[in-house]
């Protein structure tokens, strides 16, 4: 392949990266970041612009209601930390360092939680646009939204 394909393929390819990376951006970070900084903000006072302030933080923790539920996320993430590396640890020390009988169904045992939602969600997309799905029962046609062989 000559020097000037390559770079040409290796230039489509960042600029694919760097879309899909300001996609992501857009997306997922940039709501996140607005909800983190409207924590943070609020209007001035003579109404131009906005200010930095920590009275919204303090409002929360002047509510009893919300600071039981803030406890009660931090003992729920502390707690299923601790019993999740509990458990996946030894097991993670089992499977990767020692033979044993049935080693082979404990890994694909292992792999079930991976391969079910995406199987799951194949199951509702045929059950909602398959030719027998809801959406054709509900406009009485039979459309083939998926390519369905016969």
């Amino acid at each position: 392949m000559p020097a000037g394909r390559s770079i040409a393929k290796i230039t489509r390819q960042y600029a694919l990266m760097a879309t899909l990376l300001v996609l992501l951006g857009l997306t997922l970070v940039y709501p996140i970041f607005l909800t983190v900084r409207g924590a943070f903000v609020q209007p001035a006072p003579d109404g131009a612009g906005e200010r930095f302030t920590l009275t919204n933080i303090t409002l929360l923790f002047e509510d009893p209601t919300l600071v039981r539920g803030l406890i009660n996320a931090l003992e729920l993430a502390l707690a299923s930390t601790v019993l999740s590396i509990v458990l996946a640890l030894p097991l993670a020390v089992l499977g990767a360092k020692y033979r044993y009988p049935g080693k082979g169904l404990f890994n694909a045992v292992i792999l079930v939680p991976l391969i079910l939602p995406p199987f799951v969600g194949a199951i509702g997309m045929q059950a909602l646009m398959g030719r027998e799905g809801a959406i054709n029962a509900l406009l009485g046609t039979s459309f083939d939204f998926l390519g369905q062989a016969k």
